[in-house]
């Protein structure tokens, strides 16, 4: 009874680490057993099914690669050729060749990269060469042996280190002094190529005794990568013709050199153009030979794995140790998993609560600021608010030396380049020198955008994590942007519902609402300091007419013309309001009644300026205003309602005097 008593009470923590290493005890007794002459024959057959498919893949690579060079060695030779110098043209002909050389040298961009568009002094403009196909890596030589016994320039280069006379390649294509063959080792540093040759003909079909060679260097070694990337062998290649190699490399683990002849037991394989099986050197390996045209032969070479046979004891020593390991492993990532998924809830939850409060955006996006240095251990975080539908950019950040928003967003930083994106996925990057993030103290981030839609509300990121950042620290992070961007927009809706419940959506100024809220406010410092305060109610001169007239559409402009010309009239300070229809109301704090009635005639004079065009044909109408005024402490009582009530009075004194005047609480009439 006790021990299933115990059984009962172990944690399920304690039981996984049994289960798994009970069944990887069997698993490793049973495969001890498994027949390995069955094995090894298995092993061997796959490795020559592998060696025949990869074999016939390089050798499509290599024709591939040569259909390329061929077709960009034949444009560059009708660029050469259409510039129309005749053949014993060999002045013409070396300055056609220098002004490329120029041209094409690499500068201190990079490799590859024109030093200078315009032609040299005297020469011709060189149009732009054709693009170096992708993944060549190639230098581009025009070469030639004599125009008319006459020796003609030197070589030129493109896409690679210039390939001057110094250098080998060039020692021996003007030694040799003819086409080279599709596949050749330079004799004089070991250098595989592959050419692609073309003669430069004029226009007219002449040949310049030019021919434009396409070189692309080390092509075994670059293959013998590009097969290796596709498993996991390790194939080794080389090229031959007949029983000798033609471009040589590492076979069996040793180097051969080009014209050296095939071992006895490869030249079968390379005859049979199959794969097959053999041993060299003391190891066993899969051999598949391929055609390339014109008697050329791409030998393939791939170790067969090692006889199993002889690993019996190694292997269950192994067997034993990956018991132990796999318990240790799996026991250390099950916990691991568990307390980081412990440890994110927690974060979340203070995150959501951090947004959730009832407290200015800026100081909540803080909070999240410091919450996640707290739970990822990163020295710095921030959060940059600004994008689609949004004011000026701002920043709310722990750890950082004064970031500028703008340029985090719009600069070269990475947290640029995460705003470009628009991806819904965190960055782990290292930041540039010379970037914005780099001043403020940052070298390496792990940033996110804040996406709505497809609409981009900002982006988070922490910084420099001590022991660089793990795949918690990318979920949390996620998770942050996704709560971040939810709250942003909620904000950003709530601006602007409360923009639209407090503006007149057709001429943009502030709506009765507004208007009465602001006078409350600016009336009750008047009276706490015991400043002056005046009203302004305004009257547009017969709207109506213009209405009937013109047309509503008419009506709405001159509305929205009177209400531009009235902002552009007063101080900054002052607030435009549209009361109703065509009233409106102008507040001026610290402004006595004669100041105030002084401003009115400003304003009745600048919309009398004014001219509105209206109808099919454009033709202005003129606008007329009434004004009425109130001014504190003339006024007392009532509050701001009182003060309206005797600015609307008038206001209607001064529109049944004839309109277009200004007119004070018990106050003279102004000239119209």
């Amino acid at each position: 009874m006790r021990r299933p008593e115990l059984l009962r009470r172990a944690s399920f923590f304690t039981l996984l680490p049994l289960v798994v290493g009970a069944f990887a005890v069997f698993i490793a007794s049973v495969s001890a057993y498994v027949p390995f002459q069955q094995a090894r024959r298995i092993a061997g057959q796959q490795a020559v099914d592998r060696a025949a498919d990869k074999a016939s893949v390089g050798a499509n690579l290599l024709l591939e690669q040569q259909r390329s060079l061929t077709a960009f060695a034949r444009a560059t030779a009708l660029q050469l050729g259409d510039r129309g110098d005749g053949p014993g043209d060999v002045v013409a002909l070396d300055r056609v060749i220098a002004d490329l050389s120029r041209e094409l040298e690499p500068a201190a961009g990079g490799p590859g990269t024109p030093a200078s568009t315009a032609p040299a002094q005297g020469c011709l403009p060189t149009p732009p060469l054709p693009a170096v196909p992708q993944g060549c890596g190639a230098g581009v030589l025009g070469i030639t042996r004599a125009v008319r016994g006459s020796a003609a320039s030197a070589l030129l280069a493109r896409a690679g280190a210039v390939l001057g006379p110094d250098l080998a390649l060039s020692r021996w294509l003007l030694r040799e002094a003819v086409a080279p063959p599709r596949f050749a080792g330079n004799p004089d540093d070991g250098v595989p190529w592959m050419f692609a040759t073309y003669a430069v003909h004029t226009p007219a079909g002449r040949d310049t005794g030019l021919s434009v060679v396409v070189a692309q260097p080390n092509i075994v070694d670059d293959l013998a990568l590009e097969l290796r990337s596709a498993g996991t062998d390790q194939p080794q290649v080389a090229i031959v013709h007949g029983d000798h190699y033609v471009l040589g490399g590492r076979i069996a683990g040793r180097l051969v050199a080009a014209g050296e002849a095939l071992q006895p037991a490869l030249a079968s394989a390379v005859v049979d153009t199959g794969a097959s099986t053999t041993d060299l050197d003391g190891g066993r390996y899969a051999v598949a030979a391929s055609l390339l045209g014109d008697g050329d032969r791409l030998l393939l070479v791939s170790p067969v794995v090692s006889d199993p046979g002889a690993l019996i004891t190694p292997g269950l020593v192994i067997s034993w140790a990956s018991i132990v390991i796999i318990l240790v492993l799996v026991t250390g990532h099950f916990f691991t998993r568990h307390w980081q998924m412990l440890k994110g809830a927690e974060a979340r939850a203070a995150v959501a609560t951090h947004l959730d409060a009832a407290r200015p955006l800026a100081e909540r996006l803080e909070a999240v600021c410091r919450q996640l240095t707290t739970t990822t251990r990163a020295a710095a975080a921030l959060v940059v608010i600004g994008g689609d539908e949004l004011p000026r950019p701002y920043v709310c950040h722990v750890g950082l030396d004064r970031p500028d928003a703008q340029l985090l967003l719009d600069g070269d930083g990475p947290l640029a380049l995460v705003a470009r994106l628009r991806r819904r996925r965190t960055v782990d990057i290292t930041v540039p020198v010379e970037s914005e993030e780099a001043r403020c103290g940052v070298r390496r981030l792990c940033a996110a955008p804040l996406l709505m839609g497809s609409g981009l509300r900002g982006l988070v990121a922490i910084a420099d994590r001590r022991r660089g950042f793990i795949e918690a620290d990318r979920v949390q992070l996620s998770d942050a942007a996704e709560r971040l961007a939810l709250a942003v927009e909620r904000d950003r809706i709530l601006s602007v519902r409360t923009i639209e419940a407090s503006t007149d959506a057709l001429t943009g100024l502030p709506n009765r609402r507004s208007l009465v809220e602001h006078l409350e406010r600016q009336l009750a410092i008047a009276e706490r300091a015991r400043a002056p305060l005046s009203v302004l109610m305004l009257d547009l001169d017969r709207l109506k007419e213009i209405n009937d007239t013109h047309g509503h559409a008419a009506g709405d402009e001159a509305l929205r013309v009177f209400a531009r010309t009235l902002s552009a009239t007063i101080r900054r300070s002052d607030l435009a309001a549209r009361l109703a229809g065509d009233e409106f109301v102008i507040v001026m704090a610290n402004t006595r009644g004669r100041d105030a009635r002084e401003v009115a005639e400003k304003i009745r004079a600048a919309v009398a300026a004014v001219e509105v065009p209206v109808g099919p044909s454009g033709d202005p109408i003129r606008m007329g205003v009434s004004i009425g005024g109130a001014a504190f402490p003339e006024v007392r009582g009532g509050g701001a309602e009182r003060l309206l009530e005797r600015a609307d009075a008038a206001l209607y004194e001064a529109k049944r005097d004839g309109r277009d005047r200004v007119r004070f609480d018990h106050g003279r009439v102004s000239a119209a």
